[in-house]
């Protein structure tokens, strides 16, 4: 049996009255789930149903976000707190692992060292935890994109002038003086100077 009308049965059956299988639906799932493998969204909408205590199934979005969760060998997106403790134990120890999306968020607040030295815990917290969720955010909306969208999205930014000097030079506060690229660059930061 098509993966995707398993999934809609299974919803079906679990939601009696409250999700319709149509031809419309399924081309639109088909569609949406189309770049990730069908055991994988299967499994996301067990998942779903056998974890949520909601009277309502789930979205697409929701079992495309799932799906991809899986896809990278996650259950869930981690969590600011539990990643906010790994900082805490490499504080303490050179040892202490960190992931990837961690050390991002570190590096967006400062270093470990400047966090050993830092009198006010709680406001490196209070940044790191910001900073990871955001980057959570990111990988999740850049998980979940479909190709096609990305696709277009990447197209029409190409299509896009770039911005002129002049523009740039007023968007940062910048003095642009017609013509000196290489200074504007240097008051931006772009460039060391």
């Amino acid at each position: 049996m098509d993966p995707i009308i398993q999934v809609m049965t299974l919803l079906n059956e679990e939601y009696p009255g409250k999700f319709k299988i149509t031809d419309e639906r399924i081309k639109l799932w088909r569609s949406l789930l189309a770049d990730i493998d069908p055991q994988i969204v299967l499994t996301a909408a067990l998942h779903l149903v056998g974890a949520r205590d909601s009277e309502w199934p789930p979205t697409v979005g929701a079992v495309r976000a799932t799906a991809m969760n899986f896809a990278h060998g996650e259950l869930d997106p981690p969590g600011a707190h539990e990643a906010w403790s790994h900082v805490q134990a490499r504080l303490q120890s050179d040892e202490a692992p960190l992931t990837e999306l961690e050390l991002e968020a570190v590096k967006r607040v400062g270093t470990i060292y400047d966090m050993r030295r830092s009198s006010n815990a709680a406001a490196d917290r209070a940044q790191f935890i910001k900073a990871f969720e955001q980057l959570v955010t990111r990988r999740q909306l850049e998980r979940t994109t479909l190709p096609t969208v990305k696709m277009i999205v990447e197209r029409q930014a190409a299509a896009l002038p770039a911005p002129r000097a002049e523009q740039v030079a007023e968007l940062v506060g910048a003095e642009f003086r017609g013509g000196d690229v290489k200074n504007l660059l240097k008051a931006t930061g772009l460039i060391d100077g």
